[in-house]
């Protein structure tokens, strides 16, 4: 399917190379993870004990009119890399 965009919510990570990153789904939490800087797009500065919103990079597996199974780019704490997430979360990357 492609490379996606999804809306998610970012912290600093343990390492300066890391942010920690939870996609919801209002207060549903569908993934939460470590994730590199690299594939993280943020429009402000992130501060300690502060979460910004952004978009994290993912590749779309499959989808359909609701929802889209997504490849995340790491394993989340507890569940995979895998995640179902609404299509409102995720976009066509750029």
């Amino acid at each position: 399917m492609g490379l996606i965009s999804v809306r998610c919510y970012v912290t600093i990570g343990s390492f300066s190379t890391e942010y920690i990153v939870q996609v919801k789904d209002g207060n549903d939490l569908k993934w939460e993870g470590p994730v590199s800087r690299k594939m993280v797009d943020i429009t402000q500065a992130v501060k300690p004990e502060e979460a910004v919103s952004g978009r994290i990079k993912a590749y779309l597996i499959n989808s359909d009119e609701k929802s889209g199974l997504v490849e995340m780019p790491n394993d989340s704490w507890v569940h995979g890399s895998r995640v179902r997430i609404p299509r409102a979360l995720f976009e066509t990357a750029k």
